[in-house]
């Protein structure tokens, strides 16, 4: 018979060394995979982050689309529309918008309410906060400019985080203001009527200082339901006997609300009140859209319009004027 031959195994060295070997394969194998699961939950929270900042984004802009509407016929006298805008700073923003359900019994007949978003800087948290109320009369804003602000509608919440328009090196606005003439950068109430687009940036980033990067989120829309200014316009013409007509009966109001008009000849570079009593020399008496006016002599003369809408708003328009029209060679 034919020996057995010995069977030969691993000696403990090797299998010391096979064992080293695939620790090592296998912690790299865990470090590459658990680098991937943190950048895929840094990357969820990227991805919820902006979409919860661009829900808010379409909800603002919903609700400021539907600003405060009308109430009530504009051809008829005394008939104002609402001061829709009533704060309009780079991160705190405040308008007046139509609630979507109306409680049994209330005065408040166009249920217009106050809808407040504004920027909680110590922690990145744009909040939303709500005024309603049941009476007649409009509520004024609460006094705190805290954010969130007391006063307001329990049950304030926030609708983005991680938002990164203020940190330690810059301070971008979220809400920016324009109106026919341009930006509005002040904040006084005269300037608030004059807002007629809005814009609004967010910067997400809930891991500042690393990988992903922030996200820039942005809507801009026009106030349709804004007051806007009046447009005036005019024209000359000379009638015989010294006289001329000042027409500005082409002058006309976005919303359709009726104006009033004043002419001034030479005016100072700040209109005068011709409410006032005695006139001022430069208010042309009567105030209609066509007024015939005695010119005060043969040299050219400035004549100035100022058309205002029922809640205050105005337009301007300026023409010179020589009666009688110079003769051309």
């Amino acid at each position: 018979m034919s020996r057995v031959r010995d069977e030969e195994g691993f000696t403990l060295v090797e299998v010391l060394v096979a064992a080293t070997i695939m620790l090592i394969v296998l912690m790299a194998t865990m470090s590459v995979l658990e680098a991937s699961t943190r950048q895929q939950r840094l990357l969820e929270q990227h991805n919820e982050a902006q979409q919860s900042a661009r829900t808010s984004l379409d909800r603002m802009a919903r609700e400021l689309r539907n600003l405060a509407s009308p109430n009530g016929d504009p051809t008829v006298t005394g008939f104002t529309l609402p001061g829709s805008v009533k704060r309009n700073l780079p991160q705190d923003l405040i308008f007046q918008s139509v609630g979507e359900t109306k409680t049994a019994g209330s005065l408040n007949q166009t249920n217009v309410m106050n809808v407040r978003y504004c920027l909680r800087a110590s922690d990145g948290s744009l909040w939303r906060q709500t005024q309603t109320w049941t009476t007649a009369a409009q509520q004024p804003v609460p006094a705190d400019t805290s954010c969130p602000g007391a006063g307001w509608n329990p049950g304030d919440t926030v609708v983005a985080s991680s938002v990164a328009n203020v940190t330690a090196d810059a301070t971008r606005p979220i809400f920016r203001y324009a109106g026919d003439a341009g930006a509005i950068t002040a904040t006084d109430e005269d300037s608030r009527k004059d807002i007629a687009r809005v814009r609004a940036d967010l910067f997400i980033d809930p891991t500042p200082g690393t990988a992903p990067r922030e996200a820039h989120l942005a809507t801009a829309l026009f106030l349709r339901n804004q007051n806007r200014e009046p447009i005036a316009r005019f024209e000359v013409l000379a009638l015989p006997g010294g006289v001329i007509d000042l027409n500005g009966s082409s002058s006309e109001d976005p919303e359709g609300q009726l104006l009033t008009y004043q002419f001034y000849v030479d005016p100072p570079s700040t209109l005068p009140d011709c409410e006032l009593t005695p006139l001022p020399p430069s208010c042309i008496p009567l105030s209609a859209a066509r007024v015939q006016y005695p010119t005060p002599d043969t040299n050219p003369h400035t004549y100035v319009l100022r058309v205002t809408d029922p809640s205050g708003l105005t337009g301007i328009a300026t023409k010179s004027f020589q009666y009688p029209p110079p003769t051309t060679p």
